[in-house]
């Protein structure tokens, strides 16, 4: 079995107090075939903003085919607007990237 490259991203907001980033680090280790490829944190960033290097250097390698699926600790990484979650979701899909949700437990994103 191939092992999946896996990228983890996290954005935290100004006021983040509790960081998650070794827990997600625990979360890909208990997954035989998964392979940690790179961090991406964007630390201090509203879920608002869309102006956020680490998401768009994520974006970039993802769509140079870097990552076969990124994790994540809840949608709202991504943005608090479901339009941008949305669009989001469909340009991993694009991508042929998967997300995971560690907070759901699950992969998430556009089915079809």
């Amino acid at each position: 079995m191939k092992n999946e490259r896996v990228a983890i991203y996290l954005r935290y907001g100004k006021a983040a107090q509790n960081k998650k980033i070794d827990a997600l680090d625990e979360i890909v280790k208990d997954f035989k075939n998964w392979e940690l490829v790179h961090r991406y944190v964007d630390d201090g960033f509203s879920a608002m903003g869309k102006n956020r290097p680490a998401l768009n250097h994520m974006i970039e390698d993802c769509r140079n085919g870097k990552a076969d699926i990124v994790c994540i600790n809840g949608v709202h990484q991504f943005s608090r607007d479901p339009l941008t979650v949305i669009r989001m979701f469909k340009l991993f899909k694009d991508y042929g990237v998967k997300v995971y949700d560690v907070s759901l437990g699950k992969f998430v994103g556009l089915v079809g």
